[in-house]
């Protein structure tokens, strides 16, 4: 094993899962779920921390578009918020969703087995977030918020047109907080002094 160089676990398309260590096997069970309901996860193993293969990692989230990052450490301060940060700076054009970071909470680990298990990241935590990820919205009983492939595209729509009306401003009248009031000809809208 060469330090410093991880290794391409499994391949895929839909999204990257960067991990290492024993978290490499929930990436695991959870992409063979995954792979069932047509989603290709990539498992990118990063064998070592430090020095991190950089390379692999953003040639991996470029190909994907999408990034989960799981780990065992608390989610403060562990190597997913750096691996978090050198994607953001490097291969931010390429991303087309958020970065995912899966760790444990920030609480010191609990000695009780079924409360450890609680703590630390399993494969359904990895399942729910690769779900909501790639937008698939699927729920043991079908799919969240509607129902039919129908459900799946209002929400796209939806999506799409609150980032629109935010990018031009509203032409509503907006309540107290705000000052600023986008006015069209005939509108009953009038500016706060």
């Amino acid at each position: 094993m060469e330090i410093g160089k991880a290794r391409v676990f499994r391949e895929g398309t839909d999204l990257s899962i960067i991990t290492y260590g024993s978290m490499v096997w929930v990436a695991q069970e959870a992409a063979e779920t995954l792979e069932r309901e047509g989603v290709s996860a990539e498992i990118i193993d990063l064998r070592t921390v430090l020095p991190i293969d950089e390379e692999t990692v953003l040639s991996s989230v470029r190909k994907t578009s999408r990034a989960i990052l799981l780990h065992e450490d608390t989610l403060t301060g562990g190597v997913g918020a750096e691996l978090a940060a050198r994607i953001a700076e490097r291969a931010f054009d390429s991303l087309d969703a958020p970065i995912v970071r899966i760790a444990a909470p920030d609480t010191p680990v609990p000695f009780s087995t079924p409360l450890e298990e609680a703590f630390l990241p399993n494969a359904g935590k990895v399942l729910e977030k690769a779900r909501w990820l790639v937008r698939l919205l699927i729920t043991p009983g079908g799919a969240a918020g509607g129902s039919g492939p129908g459900a799946a595209v209002r929400f796209l729509f939806d999506l799409f047109t609150l980032s629109a009306t935010r990018r031009r401003g509203s032409s509503r009248c907006f309540g107290r907080k705000f000052r600023r009031v986008h006015r069209k000809p005939g509108s009953n809208c009038t500016p706060r002094k």
